[in-house]
């Protein structure tokens, strides 16, 4: 999924994953907004290792 945030919304990528896990965790979906919260940490971790190399 991370993959696909960054090729569709590149550097809002991770501000989306994190708009979807508020969303879920305001509807009550924990499960949900733990996995976006996932992706989103993902996405930005990825960004890191492009900028370090």
């Amino acid at each position: 999924m991370a993959e696909v945030l960054e090729g569709r919304h590149g550097a809002f990528a991770a501000a989306i994953a994190d708009f979807f896990a508020i969303y879920h965790g305001e509807k009550g979906d924990a499960g949900r907004a733990w996995a976006w919260s996932g992706v989103a940490e993902l996405v930005r971790q990825r960004e890191r290792t492009r900028l370090e190399s």
